[in-house]
């Protein structure tokens, strides 16, 4: 049954010298020069898996019963130096012996196919674990490391039997929620595909969901959202996906008055940070596609319309780019609309079940003055970070920097040579658009490149990867500045960079004099077209 486990590396018996180089790498403290470990980054990818999960948490002593609630927390301490006659799992040799030992345990009650699953979780979890110095160590590791019999060892890894047979038999069956090719770099995670839900799963996300949205106002009279106004248009919970390690429930994609589409999404309410580690209950959020960039964006606020009526528009948080969705998300929207579209709500204003999400300000000002004076209403307000993530970067001034001049530091730029995901979506001003997602080199961001129908290309987003919150939006965002600037810009924001030959919709064309010189720009065109 063995003989069919693969593994990212083939290993051979080896000469006493290589031998001698594990013995030593086992003893050797870790490299002073080796970068520190950023603990909550690194959890984050390993959460991806529940398999990876299961593994930290067996390591750091949790069983059967409380296994989910491993944290950051326990994989510092699984990295750190270990207590006295306890293992130590520092270097990738001293973990070696308990992925050995865990592999046997389970061996017994598992299926040829779910030892595979762990196996490939194993090479991804150590990869994630220990990088270059697991990559090392493979090759110089004496021993094969199929899940044969283990050298006996004398460390105290105890394995209870009766908490992995529970573990096994709960969750071996769930598909992981990333699985990552174990021979490649840890890189960061994509979403997990939206899958349908049945309607009592559905009725019991509703049943869980709180509405805290401002009422919508018409004709003198305020109507609060209700639940039994989703059910009576079709937008209960039709989907899910997930995210981190949370689960998220989206409706049926519906069109608001003003053409833009939207969307409603059903998230944990303290997105599984409470004490005993799980969510209470659900709020209801709202979402829309901006036209013009084809991304999609969370709606903490709406300002109403005349007379403080209605809807006039949403607010942008802190900044557009403070309210921009994950790009796992847009991914997984993007797809559902290609299959669905949008529907068209006829019984009722379909602004209002948007708006019923949001909080509500009278006037533009009204929502001016409350955020200058830190009185708004949305806790995307205290969930997301006031200010961006800033790295020697060119921020936007009242004149643009030359294109020539801007550059980005080498762990910050994105890795050209392993694209993550492409997907397509449509925008306004460029028509039908790709976009392409790379890592950062450093695994700390995630850039996400816009090309049209004739090759002009810009910067779509730039996502900080930081907690997610239960708005949607990540807990940290970052100001690309200069660098993103759209492929049409506002006449006033051109700074005498736009090319009046190019005029769309009251902006001008930026590709010609200013997108087309940015050095990062041309990367990505030269990698695009290879």
């Amino acid at each position: 049954m063995f003989g069919k486990l693969k593994r990212g590396h083939d290993h051979k018996n080896t000469n006493s010298n290589l031998a001698a180089a594990a013995k030593s790498a086992t003893a050797a403290p870790s490299n002073s020069s080796t970068p520190p470990v950023d603990i909550d980054r690194l959890f984050l990818e390993i959460s991806q898996d529940p398999r990876q999960l299961q593994i930290i948490a067996i390591a750091t002593g949790h069983d059967a019963s409380n296994w989910e609630s491993v944290s950051a927390s326990d994989l510092k301490r699984l990295l750190a130096k270990p207590a006295k006659g306890q293992p130590d799992y520092r270097t990738p040799a001293g973990f070696a012996k308990f992925r050995d030992a865990f592999l046997n345990s389970i061996r017994p009650q598992a299926t040829s196919d779910q030892l595979q699953t762990y196996v490939d979780s194993f090479d991804v979890l150590e990869q994630n674990l220990y990088g270059n110095r697991f990559t090392t160590f493979e090759e110089t590791d004496p021993l094969p490391r199929s899940p044969k019999t283990p050298e006996t060892t004398t460390d105290p890894i105890d394995l209870s039997s009766k908490d992995l047979d529970a573990i096994i038999s709960e969750e071996t069956s769930k598909p992981p929620v990333s699985q990552q090719s174990s021979s490649s770099t840890a890189r960061p995670a994509l979403a997990s595909p939206l899958s349908p839900l049945t309607p009592d799963r559905s009725n019991e996300i509703l049943s869980q969901t709180t509405i805290s949205g401002d009422p919508w106002r018409q004709d003198g009279t305020e109507y609060p959202l209700t639940i039994a106004n989703l059910i009576n248009n079709a937008l209960a919970p039709m989907s899910e996906t997930t995210l981190d390690g949370q689960t998220i429930f989206f409706s049926a994609p519906f069109q608001l008055s003003d053409g833009r589409g939207a969307i409603l999404g059903y998230l944990p309410a303290n997105n599984g940070n409470a004490a005993n580690g799980t969510a209470s209950g659900y709020k209801l959020r709202s979402y829309y596609l901006n036209p013009k960039t084809g991304l999609w964006y969370f709606a903490p606020d709406v300002i109403r319309g005349p007379r403080a009526e209605g809807m006039s528009q949403p607010t942008d948080g802190y900044s557009p780019a403070s309210i921009t969705l994950p790009i796992a998300l847009q991914q997984q929207l993007s797809t559902l609309i290609k299959s669905t579209g949008f529907q068209e709500i006829t019984s009722v204003n379909p602004d209002f079940l948007f708006a019923g999400a949001a909080s509500a300000y009278d006037t533009l000002q009204d929502y001016r003055e409350a955020l200058d004076h830190n009185r708004l209403h949305s806790d995307f307000y205290t969930e997301v970070d006031h200010d961006p993530i800033l790295r020697n970067w060119q921020p936007t001034g009242r004149n643009k920097n030359a294109p020539q001049l801007i550059s980005v530091n080498a762990d910050l730029a994105p890795d050209f040579s392993s694209p993550l995901a492409s997907f397509n979506s449509y925008s306004s001003l460029a028509g039908n658009i790709v976009l392409t997602v790379y890592p950062s080199h450093d695994g700390q961001y995630l850039w996400i490149f816009g090309s049209d129908d004739w090759g002009r290309s810009w910067l779509a987003q730039l996502e900080a990867i930081s907690p997610l919150t239960s708005t949607g939006c990540r807990r940290n965002w970052a100001d690309a500045g200069d660098l993103a600037t759209p492929l049409y810009e506002n006449t006033t924001k051109s700074a005498n960079f736009g090319d009046p030959s190019d005029p769309r919709k009251g902006l001008v064309g930026m590709w010609n004099h200013y997108l087309s010189k940015i050095p990062l720009i041309q990367e990505y065109v030269a990698a695009r077209n290879k």
